[in-house]
């Protein structure tokens, strides 16, 4: 017992000497009220974005980390955590203790209820960004489905404003029910730490549907259930039913929607999230788009189909700092462990053929340098028809943005501090934002963007030193940074200005 308190106070301990050589330490706090933020992972990248670390560090009680010994040199220092937004900051070693402020990200609470004030189970809400320069709103991340009393929660908001909406069930219905009415939605909006309840949609009953199928291939124990899945989150089942000797089923009381219908054997183990399967557990499968009672539906063993990845651009030869071949990975989006994970080498301008893959939903990846990014969508979908999948790909060189805090003295604009935030995205994972300190010139600059939107903001130096870093969003810059563009923007400190 003295042993693990010992390994548990050196670990706490905050100014413990390190090993030889210089260690990074610092200080991560919550960005609107100063509080220490426990648990906090850290990274460490050198130029380039190469670890620097073998693993992240973590903050102690008191907000505090210490990294091991790392050369002299240039780092990226990013703080993370599950309640907060990503953010890094560039610093030196050896030098000063940093202090890293992160935004606290955002939540909205409220219910769907029918005309008569009670809960409208099997209902979807959806929240949609608003994009920069009045662009259509755009959906942030998956549906959320109510719980049994027709409560949601739509956490992990990064700053942004957002839109609620309860997606239209009706049979034949399409379109989207806005909070509080369609003629005038209303727009949410966080810069760190909001949170937003009391949202109360008042809407017919959703109606309840009845599914009914038999599947083509038993297995000769005769152990099967079906299994129904939301199409867009095959995470957690909604309902299930035994599949009878005689391979048929019955599912009762399904919202309308779209779903992954599986007959499934019994699982291997089981996880954080129910049980697990492997690819070879599914015995059946068929997408169910459920309008109306349904029967007849057959389930039919998965069949593998060949697709086809292409990586281009808008240009004949790859984007600067671009690669000419890339590995593109696709990550299943499955019910857990019943997909496969699907790699190609892919060069640009040559198509690459594989075979053997399982339809279902996949989300792209790419390994690529620091200066270049996967333009492509949030998910693709393999589908079960036997017909080409051709899926191509985008790279992107990476933009800049740089400038001069105006207006001030230097040594006033030697402690502002510049933020650049990214518009919220549709896979609903909040992107790191990135924090700038202007040297004794005023002069800033962030290097390696993604091309897309961003907000750009200015803060001035708080003599207490509780200057927040993300400030309203009335007070930023909406900038847009095309792929491998260098964007010009001079700030002004006071009174702030953007030119």
């Amino acid at each position: 017992m003295r042993r693990v308190f010992a390994v548990l106070a050196s670990f706490l301990l905050w100014g413990a000497p390190a090993a030889e050589g210089d260690s990074l330490r610092g200080t991560v706090v919550e960005d609107h009220t100063g509080r220490p933020v426990i648990f906090a992972g850290i990274r460490v990248y050198e130029s380039g974005r190469r670890p620097a670390l073998s693993g992240p560090v973590m903050a102690d009680l008191s907000g505090r980390f210490q990294t091991p010994e790392l050369p002299p040199g240039d780092y990226e220092v990013e703080a993370y955590h599950q309640d907060y937004l990503p953010t890094v900051i560039r610093t030196r070693v050896p030098g000063a203790p940093v202090t890293l402020r992160v935004a606290k990200l955002g939540a909205i609470w409220g219910r769907v209820l029918d005309l008569e004030g009670r809960p409208n189970p099997g209902a979807r809400v959806l929240v949609l960004y608003k994009p920069a320069q009045g662009l259509v709103l755009q959906p942030f991340g998956n549906p959320i489905a109510v719980n049994r009393d027709g409560q949601f929660r739509a956490g992990g908001l990064p700053p942004g404003e957002y839109a609620v909406a309860v997606m239209n069930a009706a049979p034949g219905g399409s379109g989207l029910y806005y909070y509080p009415r369609n003629e005038r939605p209303q727009f949410f909006s966080f810069s760190g730490g909001e949170q937003y309840s009391g949202l109360d949609f008042r809407l017919p009953p959703v109606a309840r549907f009845r599914l009914s199928g038999i599947l083509d291939a038993l297995p000769e124990d005769g152990r099967t259930i079906a299994v129904l899945y939301w199409a867009e989150q095959p995470v957690l089942p909604i309902a299930s039913s035994r599949i009878s000797a005689r391979g048929e089923f019955v599912l009762d009381q399904i919202p309308p929607g779209e779903y992954l219908l599986a007959a499934i054997r019994p699982t291997y183990g089981f996880g954080a999230q129910g049980g697990m399967l492997s690819p070879e557990d599914i015995v059946g499968m068929a997408r169910v788009k459920v309008e109306r009672d349904q029967e007849g539906i057959r389930l039919r063993p998965p069949v593998r189909r060949g697709i086809t990845l292409s990586l281009g651009s808008v240009s004949v030869q790859p984007p600067a700092g671009c690669p000419a071949i890339t590995q593109i990975m696709l990550a299943p989006v499955q019910p857990p462990g019943a997909g496969e994970r699907v790699e190609a080498e892919v060069a640009y301008g040559r198509p690459a053929s594989l075979n053997g893959v399982l339809p279902g939903r996949y989300r792209p990846a790419a390994t690529l340098g620091e200066g270049c990014f996967l333009s492509s969508p949030a998910f693709i979908e393999v589908g079960e028809a036997a017909q080409a999948h051709v899926f191509a790909f985008d790279l992107a060189a990476a933009g800049s943005v740089r400038g001069r805090i105006k207006g001030a003295a230097a040594a006033q604009a030697e402690g502002s501090v510049v933020a650049l935030l990214p518009a919220p995205n549709s896979s609903g994972v909040p992107a790191p934002a990135r924090i700038a300190s202007p040297d004794s010139n005023g002069q800033y600059s962030f290097e390696g963007l993604r091309p897309g939107y961003y907000r750009l903001s200015l803060r001035s130096p708080d003599p207490n030193g509780r200057t927040r870093w993300f400030p309203p969003l009335s007070q930023t810059l909406e900038i847009e940074i095309p792929a491998g563009a260098a964007i010009e923007a001079d700030l002004d400190i006071a009174p702030l200005r953007y030119r």
